[in-house]
C-alpha cells in the first residue's frame, strides 16, 4: 500500500501551515504508523512539479520530511499551456516538468520516484501537439537516468478551467498516442529494468 499525508501541501488549496508544520505532522503520522507495527505501507511524499523549481514559500526542500520518513518521492505535473484564464504558460514537455524533481531526488536514499498525476491540455493552434506530448512522454522513461520512476498515473478528469482538456480522448490523435503508450511492453512488463 502507498500512503501519502496531504499531497501538494505547498499549494494554496491546502491548509498545511508552514513547511515546518507539515514536516512535523508528516513525521508524527509516520512515527505512529511505525510504532503500531505497520509493515505493509510505503510512504509517498507528493508535491507539485513546480515546487522543485520554485524560489518562494512553495520550494520543495522546505516541505521535505527527510529520507528516513519517505519511501517514494512524487510530483504532480501538468502542461497547462494557455488554458487558464489570465495566464500565459509556455508549452512544457513532461521531461521539462519532471526533471527538477528527478535532479532533487539524486543522492536521496529512497525506493524511487512516482508521478501520481500528470496531464496535458491541447494546443488549439497545433491539433497534434498533445499526441506528440504523449509520444515524447512514452520515450522519456526509457531514457538513461529516468529508470528511477516506478509509477506514472494520468489525470484523466475534467478541470475547473473549461479550456484545460485533460482527457486523453480530447482528440483522436491524443487518444491514439496514449493507447500506444499503454500498450508499450516497456510499461506493461512486470519485471523492473
Amino acid at each position: 500500500m502507498y500512503f501519502t499525508f496531504n499531497h501538494e501541501p505547498e499549494t494554496t488549496l491546502n491548509n498545511s501551515g508552514s513547511g515546518a508544520d507539515f514536516i512535523a505532522a508528516w513525521r508524527k503520522v509516520i512515527t505512529v504508523f511505525r510504532e503500531q507495527g505497520v509493515t505493509n505501507a510505503d510512504y509517498l511524499w507528493i508535491m507539485t512539479a513546480f515546487s522543485f523549481k520554485a524560489q518562494d514559500r512553495r520550494r520543495a526542500i522546505d516541505w521535505f520530511p527527510g529520507d528516513a520518513y519517505i519511501d517514494y518521492m512524487g510530483a504532480d505535473a501538468y502542461n497547462w499551456y494557455n488554458c487558464r484564464p489570465g495566464t500565459n504558460n509556455p508549452w512544457n514537455s513532461l521531461e521539462k516538468l519532471l526533471n527538477p524533481m528527478r535532479l532533487f531526488a539524486q543522492g536521496h536514499t529512497i525506493k524511487g520516484l512516482m508521478v501520481p498525476e500528470y496531464a496535458s491540455t491541447e494546443d488549439p493552434a497545433q491539433p497534434n501537439r498533445k499526441a506528440q506530448w504523449f509520444n515524447d512522454a512514452r520515450a522519456l522513461f526509457k531514457k538513461a537516468g529516468w529508470a528511477g520512476f516506478k509509477a506514472i498515473l494520468y489525470y484523466n478528469k475534467t478541470s475547473k478551467y473549461p479550456n484545460c482538456r485533460w482527457f486523453v480522448s480530447s482528440s483522436t490523435a491524443s487518444l491514439d498516442a496514449f493507447r500506444a503508450m499503454g500498450a508499450d511492453v516497456y510499461y506493461t512488463r512486470t519485471e523492473q529494468p
